[in-house]
């Protein structure tokens, strides 16, 4: 279904972002695409196991009548004859290639399996990534809105100042240039915020309204990590990593299969 026929979200939790990008990002879907494929290899490296079987028939008739050979007349033949034949066979071959066959294209399956996790993973983290530089564009144009207002502020102040005489004229030109520096600064926050939200609605493939509700909060903590033991972590748990062992594994086995034929 194509993004502009979908429903615009005006609220998005973190989850609901991830979900939509499972759902609608073009890249993760045309790699999650790969399983089906994988797993009609897998089928087919099974049924090449099976039998072939072959039938075939066939059926004549002669109808009586007046046989002749060039010129020559043999006279009238007065018998019809019929014929018919068929032939029936089952062939069976197995061989090196067939048995490795199935350990190559499960291989294969599993790699495919692997890989798609692996992108499920990275597209999950860039989702959260950018979902993160949302909102803190959006705490961005809450800080240059108070500037902004404090500036507006002082403008008043020191104009107040000025016209009695209080302050000196120079004082409200600098606090022109603040004002102007304030409203520049909310420009560009304000543009960084629709900036990130639409790299946002890249990332879950579908358009978000400009005014969308970033709802999901965030807990601030003292991280407590082990070094090594995220070090181990990721070694034996990455998608990524395991992906690529998959696929060596998948690669060892196609070199099975291609040695044995």
């Amino acid at each position: 279904m194509a993004a502009s026929a979908q429903v615009r979200p005006d609220r998005l939790t973190l989850d609901d972002a991830i979900e939509l990008a499972r759902r609608n990002n073009p890249t993760f879907l045309s790699t999650e695409n790969d399983r089906g494929v994988a797993a009609w290899g897998e089928r087919a490296a099974y049924g090449a196991f099976l039998p072939t079987v072959n039938a075939s028939g066939s059926a004549g008739w002669t109808e009586a009548g007046t046989q002749r050979i060039g010129t020559l007349d043999f006279g009238a033949q007065g018998t019809d004859w019929y014929s018919s034949s068929y032939n029936l066979g089952l062939t069976w071959t197995l061989n090196g290639s067939t048995i490795f066959g199935v350990s190559n294209a499960r291989s294969t399956r599993r790699a495919t399996d692997a890989r798609v996790d692996a992108a499920q993973f990275s597209l999950d983290s860039q989702v959260a990534l950018q979902y993160m530089n949302a909102l803190r564009a959006r705490d961005q144009v809450d800080v240059a809105q108070r500037q902004l207002d404090r500036a507006q502020q002082n403008l008043r102040i020191v104009n107040t100042r000025v016209s009695s005489g209080a302050a000196a004229g120079t004082e409200g030109k600098q606090a022109e240039v603040d004002l102007g520096r304030a409203e520049v600064g909310m420009i560009q926050a304000q543009r960084d915020l629709r900036q990130a939200e639409l790299l946002l609605a890249e990332q879950i493939g579908v358009e978000v309204e400009p005014d969308v509700q970033l709802v999901s909060e965030f807990m601030i903590f003292a991280p407590d990590f082990d070094a090594d033991e995220m070090v181990q972590l990721a070694l034996s748990e990455h998608p990524s990593l395991n992906a690529f062992r998959a696929q060596e594994s998948a690669r060892r086995a196609a070199a099975r299969q291609t040695a044995t034929s």
